[in-house]
């Protein structure tokens, strides 16, 4: 008789192990279907357990011959050991909100309720599914999903009264995914105001909204509830018009993020001290510092953030941690990886292609017809195509490849050489004794098929590839940098590069040397004080040279790096490395305030009205979005809610009794800024969602709106109204970027090389980006998108180390 595989039969085993489910005799006859049918969620996860607390091993090795990932290891030991270090960096990040403590939401009922986590595992080409997007109930294709938003997050009876900023993004990619896989799917938002971040963000939002099968329902959801495997799950909501109910084939909890509990005994150990919801302590000014000499923390640990926030600020920290430290000797550490080495000239021997098709999935190209075109190549004696090219079973296939063809060369095509670099010469070495040159060529690589096919042919035959994974560098690079923006961005990029030893030339288009800080931090008067001595620092430093009141006039590259003109200096400027900090300006509001009654101001000029007290403030209608988000400047400014929310907290602390209305298009704030919104809410400030922008009277004494929820017309007649205008990028991006290659949006922003892997590097224009017209340029701040004070500090910091390094040793 035939026994189920890997069955033990001991007496001693509290718990056998559980049947695999099998299609039934009857139902195999004339078709494909397989017969064992997998296990459901929770029967899956209590077999799971019952592997983990297997109280008698035996030794058969049979969980050892299963595993693919070779991570179980008889003859481990415990250890424990001490090392030295001359700089630490704290990054312990963040840890997704839990829904099973939220009973009302089934999460713990249903396989077919799941977080945007676990979704992004069921979808990955190395997940369970094999990257298929399946109910993890059934098996079969979801033909309608619900993303239910704000789980675990903007919820103060939980602890957790703020944004945790990258969950809707997160939500966001996944349903693009699930439309382009699924063709046809319906796929609805419950929400509390969608809260995409950066560019990356906006556009998804853009495309959701313009796509007929993508529904978005403003709501609290009141329950969700489902059968344990087969059938729909029911979403309840209530949308101001009393509870209604939807069904669903899937609903994905967008869960937020906490700080982890090994957060508070970290915090003690490195000098530092934790707010109220558990993160890391830190300043806008000094969104990486702890306290004077303390360690550098970095990531999701000091506030929530997306993946290319968490790569600046861990390149800021790096950068922090290095001060005291030996640079050169640290820049040229054992296993230090080379990004984007190519082979070298004059290189022969077979040569071995490897393309991940999960990357040129994601990079919108046909994984056969690459395959095909680099399959032509005389010099490569194999092409192999992974899902996944970096997980085990593709690595042993391509070292076993490797042997059989004799060859001596090995190519990937995908994954980013920043990061993937070290990995793959590590495994090609350590799978294959012949493999003497292992490279990578990163997602820069091109735009289609032919061009990327190009590329590789470069390398097989042995010559550079001009891509985003080739050095260029200069040999004689002059030693100066030369920050484009005098604002918080450019100030902080100045200041660590000259703390960092390189001389500085900073242009500052505005003649204040002191820039404005906008948003939440306005109100904090250790922010401004910081500021100040930012200013004082920059301006005393002898190796800054601050050009006030000027414009590049004209750039051009040289063989030690560029050289520059500015308007009203005599000369020209030669500098190894530039970076782009932005100095955007207030959107021209000239034409919506009316006339010169006065009753019509900015945010910034309620500022300067409020530095000499709100005790007169009375009646006031805040109207926000004004140059932002529009077919002109379709982009969220960032700044524009919480500077709003600054100012009327400001006003109530005088003036409890002040009537305030603002009328939004949907409040904008992230991180910890959540709670002042929750906070105005509970003082009396009416917040009203409108259809369109108001319109204000020619005197300024009316303005009316249309409420979106209700569909009513609504009128003010406030004693003032005030406008949160958005920012405009700086007219000198378009003059750099044509003169040096480099790429620039239609709303003037440069975009990074990488909004998550590389956002501080400038990304090259043109179908086949070549590298060298991006040599020693790097971006941050508004040059690149509208950031917070906290984001264009720790994007500065970040690009000043990235520019240091490069000057010093040739590397990005």
């Amino acid at each position: 008789m035939k026994k189920p595989k890997f069955i033990a039969e001991f007496d001693d085993i509290p718990t056998s192990r559980a049947k695999m489910p099998e299609l039934p005799l009857n139902e195999r006859k004339l078709n494909f279907t397989e017969v064992e049918l997998g296990l459901v969620q929770n029967i899956a996860l209590a077999e799971a357990a019952r592997c983990l607390s297997c109280r008698r091993c035996i030794g058969c090795g049979l969980c050892l011959a299963e595993c693919d990932s070779d991570a179980i290891v008889y003859d481990m030991e415990d250890t424990s050991s001490k090392a030295s270090f001359d700089a630490v960096v704290a990054a312990p990040g963040a840890e997704p909100y839990n829904p099973a403590s939220k009973p009302e939401l089934g999460y713990a009922e249903s396989p077919n309720i799941v977080t945007t986590f676990e979704l992004e595992r069921v979808m990955n080409p190395a997940g369970p599914y094999g990257g298929l997007p399946l109910r993890p109930g059934d098996g079969t294709y979801p033909a309608c999903v619900a993303f239910v938003q704000c789980v675990g997050s903007r919820e103060e009876g939980i602890g957790a009264a703020y944004c945790s900023s990258s969950c809707c993004t997160q939500a966001l990619e996944q349903a693009a995914a699930l439309a382009r896989a699924v063709p046809g799917i319906a796929i609805t938002f419950f929400h509390r105001e969608m809260r995409p971040l950066g560019r990356h963000g906006e556009a998804l939002l853009a495309g959701a909204e313009e796509d007929d099968s993508t529904c978005f329902v403003f709501c609290e959801v009141v329950g969700v509830s489902g059968p344990d495997c087969e059938g729909p799950v029911t979403v309840k909501y209530d949308d101001g018009g009393g509870e209604k109910e939807a069904e669903f084939d899937l609903v994905v909890l967008s869960v937020g993020r906490r700080a982890p509990r090994s957060v508070r005994r970290l915090a003690r150990s490195i000098g530092g001290s934790q707010n109220k919801f558990g993160y890391i302590q830190s300043t806008p000014l000094a969104p990486v510092a702890t306290g004077e000499g303390a360690t550098p923390v970095a990531g999701t640990s000091v506030r929530p953030m997306d993946v290319g926030g968490a790569v600046a600020a861990g390149v800021a920290a790096a950068s922090a941690a290095l001060d005291g430290v030996d640079a050169a000797a640290a820049q040229t550490a054992p296993g230090a990886a080379e990004s984007g080495r190519v082979a070298p000239a004059g290189a022969d021997g077979p040569a071995v292609v490897v393309l991940c098709e999960y990357w040129l999935a994601t990079a919108g190209l046909d994984a056969a017809r690459v395959s095909d075109l680099v399959g032509k190549l005389d010099g490569a004696s194999a092409v192999l195509a992974c899902p996944t090219a970096c997980v085990t079973p593709s690595v042993r296939r391509l070292g076993r490849l490797a042997d059989e063809r004799g060859a001596s060369r090995l190519l990937v095509v995908g994954c980013y050489p920043g990061t993937h670099d070290a990995f793959w010469r590590e495994r090609g070495s350590s799978r294959s004794e012949k493999l003497a040159t292992v490279d990578v060529l990163g997602a820069g690589s091109g735009t289609d098929a032919a061009s990327l096919a190009r590329s590789v042919g470069e390398w097989v035959g042995g010559g550079e590839i001009e891509t985003c994974g080739t050095k260029a560098v200069p040999r004689e690079l002059s030693k100066r940098a030369l920050v484009v923006g005098g604002g918080v961005t450019g100030l902080s990029a100045a200041a660590e590069l000259a703390r960092r030893g390189v001389a500085v030339t900073l242009v500052k288009e505005a003649g204040d040397p002191a820039p404005r800080l906008r948003g939440a931090a306005m109100g904090d008067g250790d922010s401004v004080e910081a500021l100040a001595s930012l200013v004082e620092r920059v301006e005393a430093d002898p190796a800054i040279e601050v050009v006030p009141g000027s414009t590049v006039a004209s750039i051009e590259r040289t063989a030690r790096g560029f050289e520059t003109k500015i308007e009203g200096r005599s000369g020209t400027i030669e500098h190894g490395a530039l970076v782009l900090a932005g100095e955007a300006t207030d959107y021209d509001a000239a034409a919506t305030k009316g006339g010169p009654s006065g009753r019509v101001i900015t945010q910034l000029e309620l500022a300067e009205r409020l530095a000499g007290g709100a005790s007169d403030v009375g009646n006031v209608v805040m109207i926000q979005c004004v140059g932002s988000r529009t077919p002109e400047h379709p982009y969220c400014s960032r700044n524009c809610c919480a500077e709003a929310l600054t100012h009327v907290h400001r006003i109530l602390a005088e003036n409890p009794d002040a009537a305030l209305t603002v009328l939004h298009r949907g409040i904008r704030v992230w991180g910890f800024d959540e709670e002042m919104f929750s906070d105005a809410i509970d003082l009396g400030v009416r917040f009203v969602h409108v259809k369109a922008e108001p319109v204000v009277s020619e005197d300024g004494t009316g303005v009316t709106a249309v409420d979106e929820r209700s569909g009513e017309e609504l009128s003010f007649e406030p004693d003032l109204v005030v406008l949160s205008t958005g920012v405009v990028a700086a007219g000198e991006n378009r003059r750099i970027a044509e003169a040096l290659g480099l790429e620039v949006d239609g709303d003037g922003f440069l975009p990074p090389a990488d909004e998550a892997i590389a956002p501080v590097r400038g990304r090259c224009d043109g179908p086949e980006p070549c590298e060298r017209r991006c040599e020693g340029v790097f971006v941050c701040g508004t040059a690149a998108w509208p950031a917070s004070i906290e984001e264009s500090v720790t994007q500065a910091l970040a690009a000043a180390g990235k520019a240091s390094l490069y000057l010093t040793k040739g590397r990005r």
